[in-house]
């Protein structure tokens, strides 16, 4: 990492011994004890090197010059594990890039102890090397650690290299998502604009900025610690609330044939215009969407949002590379009339559009109790027709008059790959799809908001399968309007912030919990919000399952959001009744779950 800027100054002391429990992983010499060290912790410092091995530990430690910085410059990380009842060890070198600290780990094995945290990656950024062989050295790293052991993955940071520690951050977000025993410690999102912090470089730390990376990578290992925030904790309103205007199933981008977006590229947003484009008006604030990726790089997520920041968000997720997979959700536009697609991995990315929201729109929302409207693996499906007919007009709650529904649609098959449109019945099927599955997955899903027909709605499927529809709620002359937001995460179970994770901080959510997500009238959301419109994602699923979102205060209604696969991300956007001012979230299986907002309806 080049030189440090401190020399740390530390004069080598006495009386040696030898630590049994890293015997296998480095031979350390440990000499004496370092002031403001515990004496339960002793750390060997050099102007370049951090190393520690008590028999004790219950962290392992893995960094490079920062976290020499971290146990040395400062004096800090030692007595901040200590602080936790945690006893770390730690190997830090200055210059290490990742593989080294593989070696380091591979020569360990069954020595390490419970907790891993992985300091390493700056290195690579600055040195240029590709993030596809960061991303195979840390899921060597987690294969070798096994389920047993809880990986931490720091976040890099350098003012110089911006984009590509981005790129680097993002790989470390995704290999989180695809593994239940790996947390992000978000050292980057911490550190942010204060460059008080940092050296002149743009990568070292002062000695304050040492302390304060210090005490927040110990607290985030003990996650008993109270961090700066790690997600945005705060929204606002976009503009005034809204209606609806329904759409036939229209396709506004195509990367494949250079309509309106071109291929993404990792890290790298594209905004696509969406007001007078396609015979839409002008006058657009918000769009109901499909979002589909194909024939993508890597496994990774895309986000769609108003031009702007980037939120700390996602609207589709998938787990590989050639994979195609849909989701739905609402976006708010840019003042511009835009709204911008940002992937982690290269991909092909298609949007189709189902309805748009403006101050003309004259179709209001109805939230309902999540109903099922039709199962053609009880019900039957039409002999030898790859269409299907799911009366919706006066069932359940839905009136006779309703314009559209939310709707969530699962295609159930054995013979994928295959495709599934929603339309309203009546009218030809249209050149767009809603659900998109894969060879080798049995159930996909994907809500979407699609106009009525004869009564109706009808889905397509490209190839004999089973359809389940649920219903969520219903568009007509009298309801609720759209409030849009600023796109924010609302609760991710992975993190340590027990606001931020539901309570669960870091925990995953075991199967059959309810855990209940408030959202009215918290984090600069509106009070006055009945339903919501959210991205919801599942995580590092032990097992094939599903997830649920209901109102709050209501018992389970028996109905899925998400088909859950194992050790792969699954999202699907939905409008959902508020109860108690929140939702419940129901797993069948035990993984995290993340949600995202877009908006409310007031």
């Amino acid at each position: 990492m080049g030189d440090m800027l401190c020399s740390i100054g530390e004069v080598v002391l006495r009386g040696l011994r030898r630590a049994a429990l890293l015997a296998a992983l480095m031979s350390i010499t440990l000499i004496g004890v370092a002031d403001g060290v515990s004496a339960a912790q002793p750390v060997a410092c050099t102007s370049i090197t951090a190393r520690s091995a008590p028999s004790s530990a219950d962290v392992f430690v893995i960094g490079d010059s920062l976290s020499v910085g971290d146990w040395c410059v400062a004096r800090s990380a030692a007595t901040e594990y200590s602080v936790h009842g945690l006893v770390a060890a730690v190997d830090a070198r200055q210059s290490r890039f990742s593989a080294t600290g593989l070696s380091i780990i591979r020569g360990a094995q069954a020595a390490l102890p419970l907790q891993i945290v992985f300091a390493l990656g700056t290195n690579d950024v600055i040195g240029g090397a590709p993030v596809a062989s960061f991303r195979t050295t840390v899921e060597s790293v987690i294969r070798i650690a096994g389920l047993g052991r809880r990986v931490h993955l720091v976040t890099v940071h350098s003012s110089r290299h911006t984009e590509a520690a981005q790129r680097y951050n993002d790989e470390i977000w995704g290999i989180a998502a695809r593994h239940p025993n790996v947390s992000v410690i978000d050292w980057a999102g911490v550190l942010g604009d204060r460059s008080a912090l940092l050296a002149p470089d743009g990568v070292h730390l002062s000695v304050a900025g040492y302390r304060a990376r210090a005490s927040f990578i110990a607290g985030e290992v003990s996650g008993s610690s109270s961090p700066p925030p790690l997600l945005d904790t705060s929204t606002t309103t976009i503009g005034a609330p809204v209606g609806m205007t329904t759409l036939a199933p229209t396709r506004l981008a195509d990367s494949r044939r250079l309509l309106g977006v071109t291929r993404l590229r990792s890290g790298v947003a594209q905004r696509v215009q969406v007001a007078a484009v396609s015979g839409l008006p002008e006058e657009i604030t918000a769009i109901a969407a499909t979002f589909t990726v194909t024939e993508t790089a890597g496994s990774g997520f895309l986000a769609a949002y108003p031009c702007g920041p980037v939120p700390d968000v996602s609207t589709t997720n998938w787990p590989a590379s050639s994979w195609t997979v849909a989701n739905s959700s609402i976006v708010p536009l840019d003042a511009a009339g835009g709204i911008c697609l940002r992937s982690i991995a290269d991909t092909e990315v298609i949007v189709d559009v189902t309805g748009y929201f403006s101050p003309a729109g004259t179709e209001r929302f109805t939230p309902t109790v999540p109903f099922r409207a039709g199962d053609t693996r009880t019900d039957g499906r039409p002999e030898g027709q790859l269409v299907t007919r799911f009366e919706v007009s006066g069932v359940g709650s839905v009136p006779v008059d309703a314009t559209a529904v939310s709707v969530n649609v699962a295609v159930v098959t054995s013979a994928a790959p295959l495709f599934a449109t929603v339309f309203p019945c009546g009218s030809p099927v249209p050149s767009t799809s809603t659900v998109n599955v894969m060879p080798g997955v049995r159930v996909q899903s994907n809500n979407a908001i699609v106009g009525v027909g004869e009564g109706a709605v009808c889905v397509y499927t490209s190839s004999a399968a089973d359809v389940v529809v649920d219903v969520t709620g219903w568009f007509g002359s009298q309801g609720r309007l759209l409030q849009a937001v600023e796109p924010i995460r609302v609760i991710d179970t992975r993190q340590a912030d027990t606001s931020l994770s539901a309570g669960q901080q870091g925990r995953a959510v075991p199967p059959g919990t309810i855990v209940h997500v408030a959202i009215a009238g918290v984090r600069g959301i509106p009070e006055a919000a009945r339903a919501a419109s959210i991205n919801t994602t599942a995580v590092g699923q032990w097992t094939d399952g599903f997830v649920a979102v209901f109102p709050a205060g209501v018992s389970w209604p028996g109905t899925s959001s998400v088909n859950t696969h194992a050790w792969r991300p699954d999202s699907n956007g939905l409008q959902v009744a508020l109860g108690e001012g929140g939702v419940s979230v129901l797993s069948s299986s035990s993984g995290h779950v993340i949600v995202d907002l877009a908006g409310v309806w007031l």
